[in-house]
């Protein structure tokens, strides 16, 4: 049995298309967890070229969803090809709603 996810959340996957949705989940980060997210400092202008990105690396991204904004992703992009047996995962969540169970409902719906 799962608890339920704060907020009334929900986690569906992200189409190509919802890009500027991801962007700006991804810019709401506070620094510390746009630095948990990346592995390092960003700017807005590097959210801007990855999220640009997007659509050509084969990405699958699942989403929490409060009240139909994102406010946490889960990516999985495969390393080498789209058949590779191998992928980079990460997760962001914003503040709010870390420590809730939030990252690990990503990361189970992601690996499923």
């Amino acid at each position: 049995m799962h608890d339920p996810l704060p907020g009334g959340g929900l986690i569906r996957k992200l189409w190509v298309g919802e890009s500027d949705t991801y962007r700006e989940h991804l810019l709401r980060l506070d620094v510390e967890s746009q630095c948990n997210r990346f592995g390092h400092a960003v700017t807005d202008e590097f959210v801007q070229v990855y999220v640009d990105a997007w659509p050509g690396l084969n990405a699958i991204i699942h989403g929490f969803f409060v009240d139909g904004i994102l406010r946490g992703a889960a990516e999985l992009r495969p390393i080498g090809s789209s058949l590779a047996k191998r992928a980079d995962a990460a997760l962001s969540v914003e503040k709010p709603w870390q420590s809730y169970g939030v990252g690990s409902a990503l990361l189970e719906r992601m690996l499923l």
